[in-house]
């Protein structure tokens, strides 16, 4: 058989595609549930948009930024000095 002809090689990588009869007996998890309840109503957004928010009120990205700088200069460090 050729590549062409329908023919699919099993990966290593690959996990086996669960068949349709499987898909349809998996009950959602409650995540699940919640993220679909909260997408269909549009609040998902709103609670994304409201922890930028705090996250920017808060000074959290400054901090990270500031944070990581301090690792990337402790990494160039160890680097060089070697």
């Amino acid at each position: 058989m050729r590549w062409g002809d329908g023919f699919r090689r099993a990966s290593i990588n690959r996990p086996p595609t669960p068949s349709a009869e499987e898909d349809r007996d998996k009950q959602p998890s409650l995540g699940e549930i919640i993220n679909i309840k909260l997408v269909e109503t549009g609040e998902k957004e709103k609670l994304m948009e409201l922890l930028r928010e705090r996250l920017a009120e808060c000074g959290w990205r400054d901090e990270m930024k500031a944070l990581c700088r301090f690792d990337f200069s402790r990494i160039k460090l160890k680097y060089y000095s070697c």
